[in-house]
Protein backbone atom coordinates (compact mmCIF):
# COMPACT_ATOMS: atom_id res chain seq x y z
CA UNK A 1 0.00 0.00 0.00
CA UNK A 2 1.32 3.27 -0.80
CA UNK A 3 1.95 5.57 2.32
CA UNK A 4 0.10 8.05 0.28
CA UNK A 5 -2.92 6.00 0.06
CA UNK A 6 -4.32 5.59 3.35
CA UNK A 7 -2.65 7.22 6.28
CA UNK A 8 -4.19 4.98 8.75
CA UNK A 9 -4.34 1.47 7.09
CA UNK A 10 -2.49 0.40 10.12
CA UNK A 11 -5.28 0.55 12.05
CA UNK A 12 -6.78 -3.25 10.51
CA UNK A 13 -3.08 -4.53 11.11
CA UNK A 14 -2.31 -3.08 14.56
CA UNK A 15 0.73 -0.51 15.99
CA UNK A 16 2.63 -2.60 17.98
CA UNK A 17 4.75 0.45 20.50
CA UNK A 18 6.40 -1.90 23.21
CA UNK A 19 7.87 -4.94 22.55
CA UNK A 20 9.60 -7.80 25.15
CA UNK A 21 10.90 -11.21 24.82
CA UNK A 22 10.30 -14.14 27.39
CA UNK A 23 11.85 -17.17 25.63
CA UNK A 24 9.69 -18.16 23.09
CA UNK A 25 7.40 -15.36 23.41
CA UNK A 26 7.20 -11.96 22.13
CA UNK A 27 5.00 -9.25 24.50
CA UNK A 28 3.46 -6.19 22.54
CA UNK A 29 1.97 -3.07 23.48
CA UNK A 30 0.02 -2.43 20.13
CA UNK A 31 -1.64 1.01 19.94
CA UNK A 32 -5.25 -0.41 18.84
CA UNK A 33 -5.03 -3.77 20.51
CA UNK A 34 -4.18 -3.67 23.33
CA UNK A 35 -1.70 -6.57 25.11
CA UNK A 36 -0.75 -9.46 22.91
CA UNK A 37 1.71 -12.01 22.71
CA UNK A 38 2.91 -13.74 19.74
CA UNK A 39 4.49 -17.43 19.98
CA UNK A 40 8.08 -16.53 17.88
CA UNK A 41 8.55 -20.40 16.51
CA UNK A 42 4.93 -20.97 15.15
CA UNK A 43 3.02 -17.32 14.64
CA UNK A 44 0.15 -18.46 17.14
CA UNK A 45 -0.98 -15.12 18.40
CA UNK A 46 -3.17 -14.53 22.09
CA UNK A 47 -5.21 -11.78 23.08
CA UNK A 48 -4.55 -11.08 27.03
CA UNK A 49 -5.68 -7.52 27.23
CA UNK A 50 -8.24 -5.92 24.67
CA UNK A 51 -7.80 -2.49 24.83
CA UNK A 52 -11.48 -2.25 25.20
CA UNK A 53 -11.48 -5.13 28.05
CA UNK A 54 -14.18 -4.02 30.99
CA UNK A 55 -12.09 -4.82 33.31
CA UNK A 56 -9.82 -1.74 32.65
CA UNK A 57 -12.83 0.17 33.95
CA UNK A 58 -15.32 3.27 32.49
CA UNK A 59 -12.93 4.30 29.91
CA UNK A 60 -11.08 2.28 27.52
CA UNK A 61 -7.32 1.83 26.37
CA UNK A 62 -7.06 4.15 23.68
CA UNK A 63 -3.19 4.15 22.81
CA UNK A 64 -1.71 1.07 24.53
CA UNK A 65 1.97 1.94 24.66
CA UNK A 66 4.34 0.16 26.34
CA UNK A 67 5.16 -2.77 28.63
CA UNK A 68 7.77 -4.77 31.02
CA UNK A 69 7.44 -8.19 32.10
CA UNK A 70 8.09 -9.41 36.18
CA UNK A 71 7.03 -12.97 36.08
CA UNK A 72 3.48 -13.37 35.65
CA UNK A 73 2.74 -10.19 35.95
CA UNK A 74 2.88 -7.16 32.88
CA UNK A 75 3.06 -3.55 33.61
CA UNK A 76 1.44 -1.57 31.09
CA UNK A 77 0.83 2.15 30.15
CA UNK A 78 -2.18 3.62 28.08
CA UNK A 79 -1.04 6.66 26.92
CA UNK A 80 -4.87 8.21 26.47
CA UNK A 81 -8.19 7.00 26.84
CA UNK A 82 -9.43 9.89 25.16
CA UNK A 83 -7.66 9.99 22.17
CA UNK A 84 -5.62 7.02 19.42
CA UNK A 85 -2.23 7.10 17.92
CA UNK A 86 -3.78 9.14 14.96
CA UNK A 87 -4.50 11.92 17.29
CA UNK A 88 -1.04 11.43 19.45
CA UNK A 89 0.53 15.04 18.53
CA UNK A 90 -2.82 16.74 19.44
CA UNK A 91 -3.13 14.71 22.71
CA UNK A 92 1.02 15.85 23.76
CA UNK A 93 0.28 19.13 22.51
CA UNK A 94 -2.62 19.29 25.16
CA UNK A 95 -1.08 17.85 27.88
CA UNK A 96 -3.79 17.00 29.90
CA UNK A 97 -3.31 13.87 32.89
CA UNK A 98 -5.08 11.15 30.43
CA UNK A 99 -2.80 7.96 30.93
CA UNK A 100 -2.78 5.33 32.84
CA UNK A 101 -0.78 2.23 34.62
CA UNK A 102 -1.74 -0.91 35.06
CA UNK A 103 -0.94 -4.63 35.37
CA UNK A 104 -2.05 -7.96 34.39
CA UNK A 105 -0.99 -11.09 36.09
CA UNK A 106 -1.34 -13.52 33.26
CA UNK A 107 -1.53 -16.54 35.77
CA UNK A 108 -5.20 -14.97 37.41
CA UNK A 109 -6.27 -13.30 34.44
CA UNK A 110 -6.43 -10.16 36.98
CA UNK A 111 -6.10 -6.49 35.86
CA UNK A 112 -4.89 -4.38 38.47
CA UNK A 113 -5.26 -0.34 37.91
CA UNK A 114 -2.01 1.11 39.33
CA UNK A 115 -1.77 4.97 38.67
CA UNK A 116 -3.86 7.50 36.92
CA UNK A 117 -3.30 11.21 35.73
CA UNK A 118 -0.49 10.69 33.70
CA UNK A 119 0.68 13.40 30.82
CA UNK A 120 1.39 11.07 28.00
CA UNK A 121 2.97 8.27 29.35
CA UNK A 122 5.37 6.64 26.25
CA UNK A 123 7.75 4.80 27.40
CA UNK A 124 8.36 2.23 30.65
CA UNK A 125 10.94 0.25 32.08
CA UNK A 126 11.00 -1.88 35.49
CA UNK A 127 14.84 -1.42 37.16
CA UNK A 128 16.89 -4.18 37.40
CA UNK A 129 15.71 -4.94 40.74
CA UNK A 130 12.00 -4.98 40.14
CA UNK A 131 10.81 -2.55 42.80
CA UNK A 132 10.38 0.61 40.78
CA UNK A 133 9.15 1.30 37.44
CA UNK A 134 10.21 4.34 35.35
CA UNK A 135 7.69 5.75 33.24
CA UNK A 136 8.54 8.81 30.72
CA UNK A 137 5.94 11.59 30.65
CA UNK A 138 6.21 12.94 27.42
CA UNK A 139 4.14 15.82 27.79
CA UNK A 140 6.42 16.77 31.34
CA UNK A 141 9.29 16.45 29.43
CA UNK A 142 10.41 14.03 32.67
CA UNK A 143 10.83 10.55 34.22
CA UNK A 144 8.89 9.80 36.98
CA UNK A 145 9.44 6.71 39.13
Amino acid sequence: NDYGEDLHSHVSCGRPLGLRLRENWLYVADAYYGILKVDIRTGEKKQLVSSNDKRLGPAPMKLTNDLDLDGDLIYFIDSSYERDINEAVEEHMEALPRGRLFSYNEKTDKIEFLLENLYFPNGLQLMPDKDAILINEDSMARIIK
